[in-house]
């Protein structure tokens, strides 16, 4: 069940230009025109730009700056800063971060030199959202603290709660919770005292959320009461529904489904009294998931089929979609609906796939920002220095202009002379000049006739050329990328003297995979994963080689050899790297895969797993008297197979976030341990075009368990490849097996 948090950090953050003209357009232009006062021809030029700031953005760009200048000029510095604030609004929204930079360091300039401290917390304000909007957190957090140092807060109580509030916001948004919540209790203070009632309970619902992500869920409970009576006592019917939304989400985590289950219908009958369309989704979602949890798959059927049908009359989220397609996939495969289930589940890749690749460009698009606009202030800082050195130079020059002067006076005489005698030999060749230049037109006419057949036929082989290198280039690439991930695999010869023998299954979809295998030995340790990452192709091979390269820093350099240890902090290091909230609709990539760890000295071997299982085959297996375990078997085949059931949680963010089990199994010789992905059971394939299934794979290694390694591994690529046939490849397939 995926966690869903109404998020209330809704304090402004930019104050949007005043657009209500008190004067029609042709009276502006008429002042502008006229000799009447400048203080009146700055307010002109001022108001015809807030006219033009949504339809005409360049207009409105020149009337602004108008406007400053003159003010500038006139010493109505003050009318000046307003103008500016307005323009860096504008450049702010457009995204030209560079002139907004300009703009609001002009202002502060500005500000400072009036020794006024509110437009001086303007100013770092307006920096602070323009680095917020670069996602320079850093650089926003310094300039925030810094415009609440100067504000007046006395004079101003409400705006001074605004400031704190937008502080608390970014600190959550770094996941400083501690600073977060007292920016929060101080914007509360100041709400308190301008009585801004609405400003109050949005802090206090910030703070139910700060408690969530703590998990003080009781603490979360009392706050997000707390705000719904507040909602309740002003009349905001859609802030009781948000405040009820988040206490049923509470109610789920910590296992009081009926609750939960009333909570959730008394904010949906809201949400469908004010028409909310886009809250409905995620209520009808949510009891959909709580259905499911509770094992009632027709009932989680209908209320995800309602958020599903929602959906086609609501603005496009691609995230809320990704929710409610996994969602029905789960509950179609809880049914026996395996059609259905993969139909939603291949939407739900190849929208997972579009969401990432868009992710991911939209980061590399911000790190491109931050690059350009790191290069132009060096730029600028370049120029200032070039205009010094072009100052002193310019002093320089001055020294000799003088004697300059009389040598040009000198040369012209000189020249003066030259010319006469020139024009009287140019007369002469003129004659000739026309004659010659006849003669060259017609010349000129037929090459150009040459030249343009010639063109013709060199852009058709350069387009040629250009199309050939492309696709070469793009082979290269690709095929690079390949060699680089296969560089980081391990080494075969590791297990060489760790076990008896093994075998590496390894198919990619697109050449380079997002499923890897991988071993280390730690002392008398050896660890050994299959790992199945989030998607294919590129994006998934950037997963693998995230995933290896912590495994590695895990493993090989803290010394960890503790199955359930190395998940969890795996675990924690791909949440932090990659940015991940638990909140609905956020990046939830990840892994799922199965690790051991072999004490060679008593060959015993521990195993913890995500979502991924592990399989043992042996003569002599015995199932504990534990659920996680499954004893499987064949008739007329002496070995018996052991299945370790996993955590059914991923290696990402998820609702439950709780250690990985870690068990223990005692081997003996001769024993085979199989590692691997799901892309070998989940492909299609055969006379029916049906899924191979866990049970066809288990009855598989069954049947070959006597075979050594090697056939074992020939076996299992010629059983894919036959059951496979024309179908397609669905995804990246890794088998380990590993004989003891």
């Amino acid at each position: 069940m995926k966690t869903f948090l109404w998020l209330l950090i809704s304090f402004i953050i930019l104050a949007f230009p005043h657009v209500a003209l008190s004067q029609n357009i042709d009276s502006l232009r008429t002042i502008t025109n006229s000799s009447i006062a400048d203080s009146l021809k700055v307010k002109a030029y001022s108001e015809l730009a807030d006219y033009n700031y949504y339809d005409n953005p360049d207009t409105a760009i020149f009337f602004y700056n108008k406007s400053i200048e003159l003010g500038k000029s006139v010493g109505l510095y003050k009318d000046a800063i307003s103008t500016q604030n307005n323009l860096f609004t504008l450049f702010l929204e457009r995204a030209d971060f560079f002139n907004a930079k300009l703009v609001a360091n002009d202002v502060l300039k500005s500000a400072e030199k009036l020794n006024d401290s509110l437009f001086i917390s303007q100013a770092h304000s307006n920096i602070g959202n323009l680095y917020l909007n670069m996602e320079m957190n850093e650089k926003a957090l310094q300039h925030f603290v810094t415009a609440i140092q100067y504000f007046p807060a006395d004079n101003n109580p409400a705006e001074a709660g605004k400031l704190y509030g937008r502080l608390g916001n970014l600190y959550l948004i770094i996941e400083d919770l501690n600073s977060a919540e007292k920016s929060y209790l101080k914007a509360i203070e100041f709400f308190k005292a301008a009585n801004v009632q609405r400003g109050i309970i949005i802090a206090t619902q910030n703070l139910g959320i700060i408690e969530k992500r703590r998990k003080n869920y009781s603490k979360a409970i009392e706050i997000y009461n707390q705000a719904l009576k507040e909602h309740e006592s002003i009349g905001n019917k859609g802030g009781v529904a948000q405040c009820k939304a988040n206490i049923g989400n509470i109610n789920v985590e910590q296992g009081e489904y009926y609750n939960a289950l009333n909570t959730f219908h008394d904010a949906l009958n809201i949400f469908i009294e004010l028409d909310q369309k886009v809250d409905e989704i995620m209520v009808y979602s949510e009891i959909g998931m709580l259905y499911q949890k509770i094992n009632k798959p027709d009932m989680a059927l209908d209320y995800t089929n309602k958020a599903y049908k929602l959906l086609e009359n609501t603005p496009e989220n691609k995230r809320t979609q990704l929710t409610i397609l996994n969602q029905l996939q789960e509950i179609y495969a809880a049914l026996g609906d395996s059609v259905t289930a993969f139909r939603y589940l291949t939407e739900y890749k190849i929208l997972n796939d579009t969401v990432g690749m868009q992710d991911s460009q939209r980061r590399i698009d911000i790190l491109k920002i931050q690059y350009e606009f790191g290069q132009k202030e060096k730029d600028i800082q370049l120029l200032t220095v070039e205009n010094e050195l072009k100052a002193n130079e310019l002093k320089r020059k001055n020294i000799f202009q003088f004697f300059y002067l009389v040598i040009i006076g000198l040369a012209i005489v000189a020249i003066s002379s030259l010319v006469f005698l020139f024009r009287l030999k140019r007369k002469a060749n003129i004659a000739l000049e026309l004659k010659n230049a006849e003669i060259m037109q017609q010349k000129e006419e037929i090459e150009s006739q040459r030249d343009e057949i010639e063109a013709q036929r060199d852009m058709v082989y350069n387009q040629k050329l250009d199309l050939e290198a492309i696709h070469l280039k793009i082979s290269q690439s690709i095929e690079y990328a390949q060699i680089i991930q296969a560089s980081v695999m391990p080494n075969p010869l590791l297990l060489k003297d760790k076990v008896s023998d093994h075998f590496v299954v390894y198919k990619p979809k697109d050449i380079v995979s997002g499923d890897f295998y991988w071993w280390a030995n730690v002392e008398n340790h050896t660890i050994i994963t299959a790992v199945d990452c989030t998607g294919h192709g590129v994006p998934g091979a950037f997963m693998s080689m995230l995933g290896i390269s912590f495994l590695r820093e895990i493993v090989m350099k803290e010394y960890i050899t503790h199955p359930g240890v190395i998940l969890r902090k795996l675990r924690k290091e791909i949440v932090k790297s990659l940015n991940q909230k638990d909140e609905l609709g956020a990046p939830r990539d990840g892994m799922d895969m199965a690790l051991i760890s072999i004490n060679h000295d008593n060959q015993k071997v521990q195993f913890a797993g995500a979502h991924n299982p592990l399989y043992i085959i042996g003569k002599n297996l015995q199932k504990p008297d534990d659920k996680s375990f499954q004893l499987y078997s064949l008739e007329g085949i002496e070995e018996k197979l052991l299945e370790i059931k996993p955590d059914k949680m991923p290696i990402a963010i998820y609702h439950r976030m709780d250690p990985f089990t870690n068990h223990e199994i005692q081997l003996k010789k001769g024993d085979q341990i199989y590692m691997f992905s799901d892309g070998f059971v989940d492909q299609f394939g055969g006379e029916d075009k049906k899924r191979f299934m866990n049970n066809t794979f288990r009855e598989l290694l069954l049947k070959i368990a006597n075979n050594p390694m090697v056939d074992q591994k020939e076996i299992i690529e010629n059983t894919f490849d036959f059951w496979k046939g024309d179908s397609e490849q669905i995804d990246d397939v890794v088998i380990v097996g590993i004989k003891i």
